[in-house]
Protein backbone atom coordinates (compact mmCIF):
# COMPACT_ATOMS: atom_id res chain seq x y z
CA UNK A 1 0.00 0.00 0.00
CA UNK A 2 1.39 3.41 -0.94
CA UNK A 3 2.16 5.79 1.90
CA UNK A 4 -0.21 8.74 2.00
CA UNK A 5 1.29 12.20 1.71
CA UNK A 6 -0.12 15.46 2.99
CA UNK A 7 -0.11 18.59 0.84
CA UNK A 8 3.22 20.39 1.21
CA UNK A 9 3.05 23.58 3.24
CA UNK A 10 5.67 26.22 3.88
CA UNK A 11 7.44 25.67 7.18
CA UNK A 12 6.95 28.32 9.88
CA UNK A 13 9.48 31.13 9.77
CA UNK A 14 11.20 29.92 12.94
CA UNK A 15 11.67 26.38 11.59
CA UNK A 16 15.15 25.20 10.57
CA UNK A 17 15.88 22.73 7.78
CA UNK A 18 17.72 19.75 9.32
CA UNK A 19 18.02 15.97 8.88
CA UNK A 20 15.68 13.94 11.08
CA UNK A 21 17.51 13.04 14.33
CA UNK A 22 17.93 9.38 15.20
CA UNK A 23 17.02 10.01 18.85
CA UNK A 24 14.94 12.65 20.61
CA UNK A 25 14.30 13.09 24.34
CA UNK A 26 10.82 14.36 25.27
CA UNK A 27 9.86 17.61 26.94
CA UNK A 28 8.67 17.10 30.52
CA UNK A 29 6.08 19.03 32.50
CA UNK A 30 6.57 20.66 35.89
CA UNK A 31 4.09 19.82 38.65
CA UNK A 32 2.37 22.94 40.00
CA UNK A 33 -0.11 23.53 42.81
CA UNK A 34 -2.60 25.57 40.79
CA UNK A 35 -3.42 27.12 37.41
CA UNK A 36 -1.20 29.95 36.06
CA UNK A 37 -2.08 33.58 36.75
CA UNK A 38 -2.36 34.28 33.00
CA UNK A 39 -4.46 31.36 31.70
CA UNK A 40 -5.20 33.16 28.42
CA UNK A 41 -1.55 32.56 27.48
CA UNK A 42 -1.90 28.80 27.91
CA UNK A 43 -3.60 25.83 26.32
CA UNK A 44 -4.85 22.89 28.37
CA UNK A 45 -5.16 19.22 27.49
CA UNK A 46 -6.24 16.06 29.29
CA UNK A 47 -3.49 14.29 31.23
CA UNK A 48 -3.70 10.69 30.02
CA UNK A 49 -2.91 7.67 32.18
CA UNK A 50 -0.73 5.68 29.79
CA UNK A 51 2.82 5.35 28.44
CA UNK A 52 4.67 8.33 26.98
CA UNK A 53 5.85 7.40 23.49
CA UNK A 54 7.99 9.26 20.95
CA UNK A 55 7.28 8.10 17.39
CA UNK A 56 9.96 8.50 14.71
CA UNK A 57 8.38 8.31 11.25
CA UNK A 58 10.50 8.14 8.10
CA UNK A 59 9.82 6.85 4.58
CA UNK A 60 6.68 4.96 5.55
CA UNK A 61 8.05 3.27 8.67
CA UNK A 62 7.71 4.21 12.34
CA UNK A 63 9.80 3.38 15.38
CA UNK A 64 8.34 3.86 18.85
CA UNK A 65 10.49 4.92 21.80
CA UNK A 66 9.74 5.24 25.50
CA UNK A 67 10.44 8.36 27.51
CA UNK A 68 13.84 6.87 28.42
CA UNK A 69 14.73 6.04 24.83
CA UNK A 70 13.95 2.30 24.77
CA UNK A 71 12.72 0.97 21.42
CA UNK A 72 9.25 -0.53 21.95
CA UNK A 73 8.33 -0.88 18.28
CA UNK A 74 8.10 -4.67 18.59
CA UNK A 75 5.68 -4.32 21.50
CA UNK A 76 3.23 -2.26 19.41
CA UNK A 77 3.58 -3.49 15.80
CA UNK A 78 0.06 -2.54 14.67
CA UNK A 79 0.38 0.96 16.04
CA UNK A 80 3.81 1.32 14.43
CA UNK A 81 2.41 0.29 11.04
CA UNK A 82 -0.41 2.81 11.24
CA UNK A 83 1.86 5.66 12.33
CA UNK A 84 4.26 4.74 9.54
CA UNK A 85 1.44 5.35 7.05
CA UNK A 86 0.92 8.94 8.18
CA UNK A 87 1.12 11.49 5.33
CA UNK A 88 4.63 12.73 6.18
CA UNK A 89 8.02 11.87 4.73
CA UNK A 90 9.80 12.30 8.07
CA UNK A 91 8.67 13.43 11.51
CA UNK A 92 8.93 13.01 15.26
CA UNK A 93 5.58 12.80 17.06
CA UNK A 94 5.20 13.12 20.83
CA UNK A 95 2.24 11.48 22.52
CA UNK A 96 0.74 9.01 24.96
CA UNK A 97 -0.33 5.43 24.30
CA UNK A 98 -3.49 4.42 26.16
CA UNK A 99 -6.28 1.87 26.11
CA UNK A 100 -9.77 3.30 26.55
CA UNK A 101 -12.49 1.58 28.57
CA UNK A 102 -16.18 1.42 27.62
CA UNK A 103 -16.65 4.94 29.00
CA UNK A 104 -13.84 6.35 26.87
CA UNK A 105 -11.49 6.73 29.85
CA UNK A 106 -7.88 5.52 29.90
CA UNK A 107 -7.53 2.10 31.56
CA UNK A 108 -3.93 1.68 32.72
CA UNK A 109 -4.47 -1.87 33.95
CA UNK A 110 -5.80 -2.88 30.53
CA UNK A 111 -2.75 -1.25 28.95
CA UNK A 112 -0.41 -3.28 31.13
CA UNK A 113 -2.39 -6.42 30.28
CA UNK A 114 -2.02 -5.62 26.58
CA UNK A 115 1.77 -5.59 26.87
CA UNK A 116 1.58 -8.89 28.74
CA UNK A 117 -0.53 -10.38 25.96
CA UNK A 118 -3.59 -10.77 28.20
CA UNK A 119 -5.96 -8.60 26.18
CA UNK A 120 -6.71 -7.84 22.55
CA UNK A 121 -7.97 -4.30 23.18
CA UNK A 122 -6.71 -1.65 20.77
CA UNK A 123 -3.95 0.72 21.84
CA UNK A 124 -4.51 4.35 20.87
CA UNK A 125 -1.78 6.95 20.37
CA UNK A 126 -2.88 10.44 21.42
CA UNK A 127 -0.42 12.80 19.71
CA UNK A 128 0.08 16.21 21.28
CA UNK A 129 3.26 17.60 19.69
CA UNK A 130 5.42 17.37 16.57
CA UNK A 131 8.98 18.64 17.11
CA UNK A 132 10.12 17.70 13.57
CA UNK A 133 8.26 17.46 10.27
CA UNK A 134 9.39 16.94 6.66
CA UNK A 135 12.94 18.24 7.05
CA UNK A 136 12.03 21.12 9.39
CA UNK A 137 13.08 21.43 13.02
CA UNK A 138 9.97 22.81 14.74
CA UNK A 139 11.43 22.94 18.24
CA UNK A 140 12.02 26.67 17.86
CA UNK A 141 8.43 27.24 16.71
CA UNK A 142 5.71 28.32 19.15
CA UNK A 143 3.58 25.56 20.64
CA UNK A 144 0.43 26.86 18.93
CA UNK A 145 2.01 26.58 15.48
CA UNK A 146 3.41 23.11 16.15
CA UNK A 147 -0.01 21.88 17.23
CA UNK A 148 -1.66 23.39 14.16
CA UNK A 149 0.80 21.54 11.94
CA UNK A 150 0.25 18.30 13.86
CA UNK A 151 -3.52 18.66 13.62
CA UNK A 152 -3.32 19.04 9.82
CA UNK A 153 -1.23 15.87 9.51
CA UNK A 154 -3.59 13.78 11.62
CA UNK A 155 -6.77 15.16 10.05
CA UNK A 156 -5.51 14.37 6.56
CA UNK A 157 -4.78 10.80 7.68
CA UNK A 158 -8.20 10.09 9.16
CA UNK A 159 -8.85 8.25 12.42
CA UNK A 160 -7.74 4.88 13.67
CA UNK A 161 -5.14 4.14 16.31
CA UNK A 162 -3.82 7.73 16.24
CA UNK A 163 -5.73 10.75 17.48
CA UNK A 164 -5.05 14.41 18.13
CA UNK A 165 -5.00 15.48 21.78
CA UNK A 166 -7.56 18.25 21.57
CA UNK A 167 -7.25 21.47 23.52
CA UNK A 168 -9.90 22.19 26.14
CA UNK A 169 -11.80 25.47 26.03
CA UNK A 170 -12.79 26.64 29.52
CA UNK A 171 -11.29 28.10 32.67
CA UNK A 172 -8.53 25.80 34.00
CA UNK A 173 -10.20 25.55 37.43
CA UNK A 174 -13.38 24.25 35.79
CA UNK A 175 -11.44 21.94 33.48
CA UNK A 176 -9.52 20.41 36.38
CA UNK A 177 -12.68 19.84 38.41
CA UNK A 178 -14.36 18.13 35.46
CA UNK A 179 -11.27 16.02 34.67
CA UNK A 180 -11.09 14.81 38.28
CA UNK A 181 -14.82 14.05 38.38
CA UNK A 182 -14.55 11.97 35.20
CA UNK A 183 -11.60 9.99 36.55
CA UNK A 184 -8.72 11.47 34.56
CA UNK A 185 -5.30 12.09 36.13
CA UNK A 186 -5.54 15.85 35.69
CA UNK A 187 -4.53 18.47 33.12
CA UNK A 188 -1.44 19.43 31.17
CA UNK A 189 -0.99 23.15 30.53
CA UNK A 190 1.29 24.46 27.79
CA UNK A 191 2.37 28.02 27.20
CA UNK A 192 1.13 29.03 23.74
CA UNK A 193 4.43 30.70 22.84
CA UNK A 194 6.55 27.94 24.40
CA UNK A 195 9.30 26.16 22.47
CA UNK A 196 10.06 22.44 22.53
CA UNK A 197 12.97 21.49 24.79
CA UNK A 198 14.19 18.00 25.71
CA UNK A 199 14.06 18.54 29.48
CA UNK A 200 11.66 19.52 32.24
CA UNK A 201 10.28 22.99 31.53
CA UNK A 202 8.05 25.60 33.16
CA UNK A 203 6.40 26.06 29.74
CA UNK A 204 4.66 22.72 30.33
CA UNK A 205 2.85 22.27 33.65
CA UNK A 206 0.77 19.48 35.12
CA UNK A 207 -2.21 19.93 37.41
CA UNK A 208 -3.00 16.62 39.10
CA UNK A 209 -6.18 15.39 40.70
CA UNK A 210 -5.65 14.65 44.38
CA UNK A 211 -7.41 11.64 45.84
CA UNK A 212 -7.53 10.41 49.43
CA UNK A 213 -8.08 6.87 50.62
CA UNK A 214 -7.91 5.29 54.06
CA UNK A 215 -6.18 1.92 54.35
CA UNK A 216 -5.64 -0.63 57.12
CA UNK A 217 -2.16 -2.11 57.43
CA UNK A 218 -2.53 -5.88 57.47
CA UNK A 219 1.11 -6.85 57.48
CA UNK A 220 4.59 -6.16 56.17
CA UNK A 221 7.60 -7.94 54.74
CA UNK A 222 11.23 -7.79 55.75
CA UNK A 223 13.54 -5.53 53.72
CA UNK A 224 15.65 -7.04 50.96
CA UNK A 225 18.73 -5.80 49.14
CA UNK A 226 19.60 -2.23 50.05
CA UNK A 227 16.25 -1.51 51.75
CA UNK A 228 16.14 -0.85 55.47
CA UNK A 229 13.29 -1.06 57.96
CA UNK A 230 10.44 -2.41 55.80
CA UNK A 231 10.18 -4.13 52.46
CA UNK A 232 6.52 -3.76 51.51
CA UNK A 233 3.15 -3.32 53.18
CA UNK A 234 -0.03 -5.35 52.84
CA UNK A 235 -2.92 -2.90 52.83
CA UNK A 236 -6.66 -3.36 53.15
CA UNK A 237 -9.38 -1.04 51.89
CA UNK A 238 -13.04 -1.23 52.90
CA UNK A 239 -15.55 -1.77 50.13
CA UNK A 240 -18.41 0.73 50.07
CA UNK A 241 -21.17 -1.87 50.37
CA UNK A 242 -19.33 -4.64 52.20
CA UNK A 243 -18.01 -4.67 55.74
CA UNK A 244 -15.05 -6.88 54.99
CA UNK A 245 -11.63 -5.67 53.93
CA UNK A 246 -10.29 -6.07 50.41
CA UNK A 247 -6.56 -6.72 50.25
CA UNK A 248 -4.48 -4.49 47.99
CA UNK A 249 -1.28 -5.58 46.35
CA UNK A 250 1.90 -4.86 48.30
CA UNK A 251 3.01 -1.25 48.48
CA UNK A 252 6.77 -0.92 48.44
CA UNK A 253 8.19 1.62 50.85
Amino acid sequence: MATRRAPQRAAPAAARAVPLPEKLAPQLATLVAGPPADPEQWTFETKFDGYRIMARVESGAARLFTRNGHDWTSKMPELARELGALPVQAAWLDGEVVILDHNGLPDFQALQNAFDGRTSKIMVFFAFDMPFCNGSDLRGVANEQRREALSRVLQSAGGGRHRFSEGLDARPQELLATACKLGFEGLIGKRKSGLYVSRRSDDWIKLKCTRRQEFVIGGFSDPQGSRKGLGSLILGARERRLPQLRLQRGLRV
